[in-house]
């Protein structure tokens, strides 16, 4: 028998599904990086017009930041966003995650941080 030269119909199948697996889960993935750098916009930006400052409410930082994911069509929970204040200012954390169908019933959760500090 002469050596074989190549790869076997089943090989190459392997690779086909091992390269669709590998770009679903960049389809899955890279979105979610991009709406986590609009976070960042969003909060960097919280106190550029001066509405959002280091003694406003968490309530009103809340809504504020939700109409603003709203806005830019980012769906995100403002939930687990907090506000520690100080003698400095504020500080506004936030942990948050991106749950994302992947295949059938298996789900990519990507887990986020983001902090912004408010001075007085």
């Amino acid at each position: 028998m002469k050596h074989q030269k190549g790869l076997t119909m089943v090989s190459i199948l392997l690779l086909v599904l091992g390269a669709i697996v590998i770009l679903r889960a960049f389809m899955v993935i890279i979105p979610s990086y991009f709406d986590h750098a609009e976070v960042g916009v969003i909060l960097d930006s919280l106190d550029e017009n001066n509405r959002i400052n280091a003694k406003t409410s968490t309530k009103v930082m809340r809504e504020e930041v939700a109409r603003r994911l709203r806005d830019n069509n980012v769906a995100f929970s403002v939930d687990t966003l907090e506000v520690q204040r100080s003698s400095a200012g504020a500080v506004i954390n936030w942990n948050y995650e991106s749950r994302k169908h992947f295949l059938a019933n298996i789900d990519m959760v990507l887990t986020f941080q983001r902090q912004k500090e408010l001075s007085k």
